[in-house]
């Protein structure tokens, strides 16, 4: 099973993407909620217990972790979602 490493969804609309895509293509995954750290400006060393790159979102499942959504490097369910586009008129 995939884990999702996402900060507060209210704060990171970047969070929040892949957070609703896997939900609407029904992807199974647990998600771990790693607030930004208060009070600074940074929250890199916390989120790099986790992320090679220390930003959110993060994707990781047993032998792969993603190097976030923003470098789209592997996406599970992308065959999915391009039905699902495909359905709606979308490319």
């Amino acid at each position: 099973m995939y884990t999702l490493y996402i900060a507060n969804k209210n704060y990171s609309s970047w969070s929040l993407r892949p957070w609703v895509l896997m939900r609407e293509l029904d992807i199974p995954f647990e998600e771990e909620l790693v607030p930004f750290a208060p009070g600074t400006s940074s929250s890199w060393s916390v989120f790099r217990a986790f992320s090679p790159t220390g930003k959110v979102p993060c994707l990781r499942d047993a032998d792969t972790t993603d190097m976030g959504f923003a470098g789209h490097r592997r996406i599970p369910g992308r065959a999915a979602s391009r039905r699902v586009a495909g359905r709606s008129g979308g490319a």
